[in-house]
């Protein structure tokens, strides 16, 4: 009776793990109403959502499509999702912006994202990559 309990954790809101995904994964979002293209790097992923880091803030609830350049043959080339979260990339410039997909994923589209198992490459993604 005496004894003090904890207060509850907050419950997980993310429906499955992400995977972080292979360096140089980058997507072409096309966010609304602008529309504006912006070049992300995935961060990590899962069938439900997308993290990327882009050069800047989107306001969260905003629609935007994503366009996977290395979607196997068969699958969506683009998605749909709704932007969910946003916060500043805690190593250097930029903004991880974590979509949520209005489709979920197959799991042959989410392995297009992530490093095969056991692949040995390294670093995470850089805002200012290739592009």
């Amino acid at each position: 009776m005496g004894e003090e309990q904890s207060p509850p954790a907050a419950p997980e809101r993310r429906r499955e793990t992400r995977r972080p995904c292979a360096p140089g994964r980058e997507l072409l979002m096309l966010a609304l109403p602008g529309p504006e293209f912006l070049w992300g790097q995935a961060v990590n992923a899962s069938s439900q959502g997308v993290a990327l880091l882009l050069g800047r803030a989107l306001p969260v609830g905003v629609a935007a499509s994503l366009l996977n350049t290395r979607a196997p043959p068969g699958t969506r080339l683009v998605s749909r999702v709704r932007i969910a979260r946003v916060e500043a990339w805690p190593q250097g410039d930029g903004w991880v912006v974590g979509c949520e997909f209005l489709e979920p994923l197959t799991e042959v589209e989410v392995r297009s994202l992530v490093p095969d198992p056991g692949s040995r490459r390294d670093a995470g993604p850089r805002l200012n990559g290739s592009r």
